[in-house]
């Protein structure tokens, strides 16, 4: 949205940007840059053992990937929108994320002290953040057209949000191929790509969100 056209539109006692338009394209670009996730995913790193799906660990990341994605949308939706507050979403963003961090440290604590260093690092830490990152970017590239006609006055905060949200739809693609079952590992190297993906789209945010 041009900066002309909400001249317009507010003039015209519209009030903020509308939501519809960016309700629509998150449907079609939101499933669309999940579903290449997934594709790149299973093509690139294959699945899980069969065996695996039934297990608490993959149903946590499942969960923990969705409650990101629910966060980051309502954050974004409000961000594109001037004069819409964002406080509620990024407190329940930043909820999710604690509540996560809180869990593996539970966890850490809760294992004996000689596998610690086994459950924390796994046997995929060098692959698992970076591979959230690659699996992020379809949704990504997604969600900052799906923002750029909006009107975000905070483009580095709106495109953190994309970010984190792309990132929610990485590690949920690339649950599928992960095999690690320690919560501490979850918590912190899935968080960790996620947060990766979140950079990203900060620093794409003043460039591609700007109006």
């Amino acid at each position: 949205m041009k900066t002309d056209e909400l001249v317009d539109l507010l003039a015209q006692g519209a009030g903020p940007a509308p939501r519809a338009p960016l309700a629509r394209r998150f449907g079609v670009v939101l499933p669309a840059g999940l579903a290449l996730g997934i594709i790149a995913s299973v093509a690139g790193l294959g699945l899980m053992p069969p065996f695996m799906w039934g297990d608490p660990a993959f149903w946590i990341k499942l969960g923990y990937a969705a409650a990101l994605c629910a966060a980051c949308v309502w954050l974004a939706s409000r961000l594109a929108r001037p004069g819409a507050p964002f406080g509620k979403a990024a407190w329940t963003l930043g909820a999710v994320a604690a509540a996560m961090g809180l869990a593996g440290v539970a966890a850490l604590l809760a294992t004996p002290p000689e596998l610690r260093l086994a459950y924390l690092f796994g046997n995929s830490v060098l692959r698992c953040p970076w591979a959230i990152l690659a699996l992020s970017m379809p949704t990504l590239i997604g969600t900052l057209w799906a923002l750029r006609d909006m009107a975000p006055t905070r483009p580095r905060l709106t495109g953190l949000a994309a970010g984190l949200l792309a990132g929610g739809t990485g590690a949920a693609a690339y649950a599928l191929a992960c095999d690690e079952t320690s919560l501490t590992f979850i918590s912190l190297w899935y968080s960790l790509g996620i947060g990766l993906a979140g950079a990203v789209g900060s620093a794409l945010g003043p460039r591609f969100l700007r109006w």
